[in-house]
């Protein structure tokens, strides 16, 4: 244990070098061995843990056939996960893991390991270790892994059966007790017998839902002492799960602002203030530098991101450094679409005055969008009203989509309407009810599957005016929206459906670089966004109609 106890020490003195929140990973520990509670570390169990994974081999690279060393960030993370246990039943006490760490750092290897412990050790007849992740091929690289590991340690290679596909193991089965590590995955088909006594979600920024994780999660209440073991890099998209839900709860674990004693939090980055460029600083997110990850792979690295930019510095700061970034060819990045989070308003505070209205009908059965634009002196008001069929809401909800629409229908963000399909009449009352308001000028509609409403709307007499989605309409106005943005003179309050549908934007830039929005590429739902697009182009035109106006009512005079 020696390991242990020099890992938590040097962290604390400094001399290994790691970001906040390890720092508090290792604080935590402090308190929690002062308690008289439930729980106890147990070191024998978690030196036993040790002695496993340094008894095995690894099985490809450089290392091949060399026995497993652990680094000192390892044996803390260890000891901790199986040396913790419940006092009367000697069980253990942390049931879900969620480490995060930068590319090259060894989790697949000891997610990998970690499944061979719990058949070998933890020895519960018919244990079930499904490894999930977006896709049934993804998933079978950590089976692969654990199955290599096996067939290579002397101490296991003759215990387990396995079974192939293309070369690559995909189930791997310890013969005494008839239990075995498959692969799980968002395409796989159904299981029989599927009751997981030990689950890993590999690479978790990848879900764009929670699904695989639940289905983990909700087979395993006949487990003794089940386990969730989550392991990711940093990603690009921070409306899912990964980001929202398990590392927000993990970081507020740490800080001491949630309580779970269950859940066991590693997470390896820089902190804020730290310079992305101070290779000094990388180590916090590489604690396996110069052991799996070379400080010379990294400087290359670095000077392609820094000499390519664009895709190559986002690349290399989330995957090599855990950040969490915005894809390149993301519009907007999301800190700077959130500077616009100005302050928090109601329609009726501006009463009376004049506005633009667009809206959207993106789908028949999925969301539609209302924006209202109202210019204020230099800045702009947006107000956006998203509606979504019920019927569609809950088939997304029963396939693990989008966690967050219910989270949003019950904030209000989200309006349901009755049935399967949109309700255009619910539409056109909540459009009558913002004219009660606002002095709308203008209605702008893509006239895609409009048909219906708009001759509604023409009878009540709106003055409802067509906007085309060809490049050269779009681009003047979601440039002039990316000049408002960066400008802070818009404000949309932070709109969390509105934030989610920029964050979902991909552009499409044409040789003379005119933008439009790409809804082939865009990763979800744009619709309020193209709404806002198309508010925003009315008024521009409206201020080129006022100049026309202006030389056609006056004549010229010569000087």
């Amino acid at each position: 244990m020696n390991r242990f106890y020099e890992y938590i020490e040097q962290v604390e003195s400094g001399k290994i070098v790691t970001g906040k929140l390890i720092k508090l990973a290792v604080s935590r520990f402090r308190e929690d061995i002062e308690k008289e509670w439930r729980w106890t570390f147990d070191e024998k169990k978690a030196e036993k843990v040790i002695r496993f994974f340094e008894l095995c081999k690894h099985w490809k690279d450089r290392w091949a056939g060399k026995f497993i060393v652990l680094e000192p960030h390892q044996v803390f993370y260890l000891c901790q996960l199986f040396g913790w246990v419940d006092k009367e039943t000697g069980l253990r006490r942390f049931n879900t893991s969620f480490k995060e760490v930068a590319r090259k750092n060894a989790k697949t290897t000891e997610s990998a390991i970690k499944s061979l412990y719990h058949l070998v050790i933890d020895n519960v007849t018919g244990a079930q270790v499904w490894c999930g992740s977006t896709r049934e091929e993804q998933s079978r690289i950590l089976t692969n892994d654990a199955g290599q590991i096996a067939l290579i340690t002397p101490i296991l290679k003759d215990k387990f059966n396995t079974f192939k596909f293309n070369d690559q193991i995909k189930r791997l089965v310890y013969k005494k007790n008839n239990s075995f590590i498959a692969p799980l995955g968002a395409d796989s088909r159904t299981q029989d017998g599927f009751s997981p006594t030990y689950g890993v979600v590999d690479e978790y920024h990848e879900h764009k839902t929670d699904a695989i994780l639940n289905i983990i999660e909700s087979g395993m209440g006949a487990a003794e002492q089940p386990m969730i073991d989550v392991i990711t890099t940093a990603g690009f998209h921070k409306e899912y799960p990964c980001y929202t839900n398990l590392r927000k709860s993990a970081i507020e674990i740490l800080k001491g602002i949630k309580k779970d004693d269950r859940f066991l939090a590693m997470i390896f980055e820089m902190d804020e203030e730290d310079d992305w460029e101070d290779e000094k600083n990388w180590i916090k997110s590489n604690p396996n530098l110069n052991v799996s990850v070379g400080i010379e792979h990294l400087r290359s690295r670095y000077t392609k991101a820094k000499n390519e930019g664009g895709s190559k510095e986002v690349d290399f700061k989330t995957k090599n450094l855990n950040y969490w970034t915005d894809t390149v060819s993301t519009w907007i990045p999301d800190d700077v679409w959130m500077g616009c989070n100005l302050y928090e308003r109601d329609l009726e505070n501006y009463r009376g005055h004049d506005a633009i209205l667009a809206f959207d009908l993106a789908s028949h059965i999925d969301t539609n969008a209302i924006t209202v634009l109202i210019p204020v002196e230099e800045r702009f008001e947006v107000f956006t009203y998203v509606f979504i069929p019920e019927d569609t809401l809950q088939k997304r909800m029963e396939k693990g989509e989008h966690a967050l629409y219910f989270e949003w229908v019950k904030d209000g963000y989200i309006v349901t309407t009755p049935g399967n399909v949109s309700d255009h009449e619910y539409l056109r009352k909540k459009i009558q009810e913002i004219t009660e308001i606002v002095n709308v000028k203008k209605i702008a509609y893509d006239s895609w599957q409009a048909l219906d409403i708009v001759v509604r709307l023409t009878e009540d007499n709106f003055n409802l005016v067509p906007y085309s989605q060809q490049l050269k309409h779009l681009s003047p106005p979601m440039k002039m929206l990316q000049k408002l943005i960066l400008e802070k003179r818009i404000n949309h309050s932070g709109n969390p459906v509105l934030r989610w549908m920029a964050s979902n934007v991909m552009v499409y830039t044409d040789p003379n670089e005119n933008i439009r929005p790409d809804k082939k590429k865009s990763s979800g739902r744009i619709d309020a966004i193209m709404s806002l697009i198309m508010a925003l182009g009315v008024h521009l035109n409206s201020l080129l109609d006022e100049d026309q106006d202006y030389y056609i009512n006056n004549e010229l005079r010569t000087i």
